[in-house]
């Protein structure tokens, strides 16, 4: 499912209600559906300080707590795909994440 953050003739990270009306109507007729959500603005606090773009390049606060409001009530997320950054809904809750290290072209760690 796709959602639109984009706000012409300027940036602007946000969702209309009527776009918020949508979401909520398709989602719950499909809450077990796998569904994977995508978005051009990244959508969690953390991904307003580990995007390259910085924290003004996420969609708003508000708009941002009542989407995952809404996904949180929606089983059949499995994942929500956003410019620059990709959080797993599912995995927060049962994997433990560690940084990887940078790998040279041979494939061995960076110093």
């Amino acid at each position: 499912m796709l959602v639109d953050s984009c706000w012409a003739p300027q940036p602007r990270q946000k969702l209309s209600d009527a776009q918020f009306g949508c979401l909520a109507q398709e989602l719950s007729r499909h809450r077990h559906t796998p569904t994977l959500m995508m978005a051009h603005h990244p959508v969690t606090r953390e991904s307003a300080v580990t995007n390259a773009a910085g924290p003004t390049f996420v969609l708003n606060t508000a708009d941002a707590n009542r989407l995952q409001e809404l996904m949180a009530d929606v089983p059949g997320i499995l994942m929500m795909h956003a410019g620059h950054t990709a959080t797993m809904w599912f995995a927060a809750k049962c994997f433990k994440y560690e940084k990887l290290p940078q790998l040279d072209s041979n494939q061995q760690p960076f110093d």
